[in-house]
């Protein structure tokens, strides 16, 4: 199990290897993490965002990531993947009341499906699975995309890490 006040300066250990090793592209690393893998994901990168291009969590429990990254102050990159049956991840959670007076909804920029972006023609086969909310920054780009599948317990596809690369890749 990941703890990040135990683990957290390792990632940057790990980078550095790499680099040593391999002559990695330093602005180009993107994390990924399944299940607790997801949440130190998230952990790390708003605590260590300067490491990252972009990051992807997946079936990682995420009550509090949207309102942790969207108030970190970072502008990282995240994709999430996760199940709508998987009992650790609540999707209820995006359009919960907010703990002010007023409600808070989080409405998506966009929503893929696979009518308009999963689909056959662009090799998806199990397009018609996914639901991805598109949150963008100001400037137009992405920021944070929430992929929903559906019929989905704790695991995942192949598909999903198409999904995810097409995603990371642009940063």
């Amino acid at each position: 199990i990941w703890l990040l006040d135990r683990d957290g300066e390792v990632f940057r250990h790990i980078i550095d290897k790499l680099y040593q090793t391999y002559s990695i592209d330093k602005t180009r690393v993107y994390p990924t993490g399944f299940s607790n893998g997801g949440m130190i994901t998230r952990q790390v990168a708003n605590r260590f965002p300067e490491l990252f291009a972009a990051i992807s969590l997946w079936n990682a429990p995420f009550a509090d990531s949207f309102d942790e990254l969207l108030s970190s102050g970072s502008e990282i990159p995240c994709f999430i993947c996760a199940g709508d049956n998987d009992n650790k991840v609540s999707w209820n959670d995006l359009n919960r009341e907010s703990e002010t007076d007023s409600p808070m909804k989080f409405i998506p920029d966009e929503v893929y499906t696979g009518e308009n972006y999963y689909t056959k023609a662009n090799k998806y086969t199990d397009g018609d699975r996914f639901q991805t909310l598109v949150y963008k920054k100001l400037d137009g780009q992405a920021r944070v995309c929430f992929t929903i599948m559906k019929d989905m317990p704790h695991g995942a596809v192949y598909d999903e890490s198409r999904a995810a690369w097409a995603f990371l890749k642009r940063f």
